[in-house]
């Protein structure tokens, strides 16, 4: 098992902003996101990636096997990502990613179906992102399929899955579990050098 945390959600969901809120290298621990490396990797913004998504192709292939060997000596790390997609109606799960990389966690963000549009809204809205902009029943049919994606994902990898209901109310206390699970993360990361 690496020492690796996958957080994952629908975008817009707030999965960036709840590590950063965490602080995950005063634990000795790096973020990332894939999406970002994705980005770097293709010479694409990741939100042009997602409306151009192929899953099978060779090229996507490609970039994910250097997505993983950056990510992987990365560790410790907490990485932000879409392991479960559903793009123009596809569902995907690149499995053999997923068991490579073999991380210790994944962690499954979830929110109200309209604050997620609001969020994706305003954030478009300030020229932060180019998200493309789903209805709230959209939103909700989509969150609750990577849901049980993951589910069977984390089966699969047979690792631990935690899910965090994000909304304004309750953010320190996602935080504060993101933190227990970054501290879990650094004591095993000692352990294995001791």
């Amino acid at each position: 098992m690496s020492e690796i945390i996958v957080v994952t959600g629908q975008s817009g969901v707030g999965k960036d902003y709840l590590v950063e809120r965490a602080k995950p290298d005063t634990y000795g621990i790096n973020h990332a996101n894939w999406g970002d490396f994705f980005g770097e990797f293709a010479k694409q913004d990741k939100d042009t990636i997602v409306d151009n998504f192929t899953p099978d192709d060779e090229r996507t292939a490609a970039i994910q096997k250097k997505i993983i060997q950056r990510v992987i000596k990365l560790q410790p790390a907490i990485v932000t990502s879409h392991p479960a997609k559903i793009e123009h109606g596809i569902e995907y799960v690149n499995w053999d990613i997923e068991k490579e990389l073999d991380p210790s966690d994944y962690l499954f963000v979830r929110a109200d179906p309209k604050l997620i549009a609001e969020r994706v809204h305003e954030r478009n809205m300030r020229g932060e992102r180019k998200t493309t902009e789903l209805s709230v029943d959209e939103i909700d049919y989509i969150q609750a399929r990577k849901l049980e994606m993951m589910k069977a994902l984390a089966r699969h990898v047979g690792n631990r899955l935690t899910i965090l209901d994000n909304n304004d109310e309750n953010v320190d206390d996602n935080v504060s579990q993101i933190r227990s699970l970054l501290e879990r993360l650094a004591i095993e990361k000692r352990n294995n050098e001791a």
